[in-house]
């Protein structure tokens, strides 16, 4: 989810950072220091460089998926929400 907010923002998805944030069970500030550490692993600067593995896990692993595979994803999971 972070990742693809990241990379892309909300403007392709149902709902936006806030309720996002809600249905994960997490302030939109974490959300968004969360998108920073992507944006850190993406850009190999800037952001912020305190990435938990869990995250890098994560980047590795969708890094080269593309936008709409990731959308897909991220839409599939905001509906289980």
């Amino acid at each position: 989810m972070a990742l693809y907010l990241s990379l892309y923002g909300d403007a392709q998805l149902p709902v936006g950072r806030e309720e996002i944030a809600k249905r994960l069970g997490m302030s939109e500030g974490s959300l968004r220091m969360r998108e920073g550490n992507f944006k850190h692993l993406h850009q190999g600067e800037g952001g912020l460089a305190n990435v938990a593995r869990r995250s890098r896990r994560v980047f590795e692993a969708f890094k080269d998926h593309s936008e709409p595979d990731l959308r897909d994803r991220v839409r599939a999971v905001i509906a289980r929400k």
